[in-house]
């Protein structure tokens, strides 16, 4: 016996780029075997099977509301609005997040472990509380009031 050698990359990229809920995935091949009385066999095999593809959800930033402003810890609520295309429930256990705002001046990490289920084909907001050091507070602010738009910001993470 030898393990078939799959080429799975075609099927990721198609994954990726279906527009539907649904793809239709064959596999072709040949099987070899050697019968006592009729000797070498070639069966040829081919399964197609539909398989659905669940579409990521849209998160948007709802809101962002500071709880707790101090001079060496700050909080605050960050509000995630999140669509759920797919006909099931879907549900996060934990967020893993990182906010940076005019590049290194502010560098927020987290992670938020609640569990957050979303309805079927509907939107919830999920709150995710951060905590940041406010010593970069002013500088961000300057740079966000008088020069918002070339203060670049980024937001990403991952969720599990």
């Amino acid at each position: 016996t030898m393990p078939p050698n799959l080429d799975l990359s075609k099927v990721k990229n198609k994954v990726k780029t279906a527009q539907q809920d649904c793809v239709t995935v064959q596999l072709t091949m040949d099987l070899y075997t050697r019968l006592p009385v009729a000797g070498p066999k070639k069966i040829p095999v081919t399964i197609s099977k539909r398989v659905y593809v669940p579409k990521l959800p849209k998160v948007e930033l709802a809101d962002v509301d500071v709880t707790d402003l101090g001079l060496k810890n700050g909080e605050a609520v960050v509000r995630f609005r999140i669509t759920n295309y797919n006909p099931f429930p879907l549900t996060i256990k934990q967020v893993n997040y990182r906010f940076r705002v005019g590049g290194d001046d502010m560098d927020i990490r987290g992670t938020e472990t609640k569990d957050v289920t979303f309805t079927k084909r509907g939107t919830e907001i999920m709150p995710v509380h951060i905590r940041f050091q406010p010593k970069a507070l002013p500088k961000v602010a300057f740079k966000t009031l008088f020069k918002a738009k070339k203060t670049p910001f980024n937001l990403n993470g991952a969720v599990v």
